[in-house]
């Protein structure tokens, strides 16, 4: 009996196992994408700022005709780090790289917790199987609510990739959050009836 609930169970948290992996390079690529432009708006940002305090200190030893001048395009530069600070701060750059790194790490730790469980033999797991379903549900519940919204162009590159360096057994089962639609598996029933919802 406990092996015919396994066998069920497995091809939930096997489906479950492919989410994860497509949450994680998600929101891999969100970090990667907001860590680059933190970067476009940070390093302009010290090196403008370390050139207007260069001009300050050199203005002092030039002519007050152009002392005037070199006060005026620090001024400038000032202004347009300000600038620079303000988009920064109001995009949150910084804080949806924080949020994605941490969800692609949730995401990569429920990922190898399901993995070491499928990769044990039935015997020696010591969760019943519907203890494991259970437990892989909620936490699976909990990352879902918790990860913030990626944007379609990420979506688009992963299920490019997924098309061209998946195995088909992956494909045919890519998460409704890739795909856009879903039909219920329902347990037991001929999977023939199904339409496929392959990438």
């Amino acid at each position: 009996m406990d092996e015919e609930e396994w066998a069920s169970v497995e091809s939930v948290l096997g489906k479950m196992l492919i989410g994860a992996q497509c949450q994680t390079a998600l929101h891999r690529s969100q970090y990667h994408r907001y860590s680059t432009l933190s970067s476009c708006f940070s390093l302009p940002q010290i090196v403008l700022s370390a050139l207007s305090a260069s001009g300050q200190l050199y203005s002092k030893s030039l002519e007050p005709g152009v002392e005037q001048l070199v006060i005026t395009c620090t001024a400038g530069v000032s202004l347009f780090c300000a600038i620079l600070g303000s988009i920064s701060n109001y995009l949150k750059l910084e804080s949806k790289k924080a949020s994605h790194e941490v969800c692609c790490n949730a995401w990569l730790l429920f990922h190898d917790r399901l993995s070491t469980l499928l990769g044990t033999a039935r015997g020696l797991r010591t969760p019943t199987p519907k203890e494991a379903l259970d437990n892989a549900m909620t936490d699976y519940t909990r990352l879902y609510e918790n990860s913030p919204i990626v944007a379609p162009g990420a979506i688009k590159a992963v299920k490019k990739r997924i098309r061209a360096f998946a195995p088909q057994a992956f494909r045919s089962h890519v998460p409704v959050f890739l795909n856009g639609w879903s039909v219920a598996n329902v347990w037991g029933a001929d999977a023939d009836d199904f339409s496929d919802n392959s990438v």
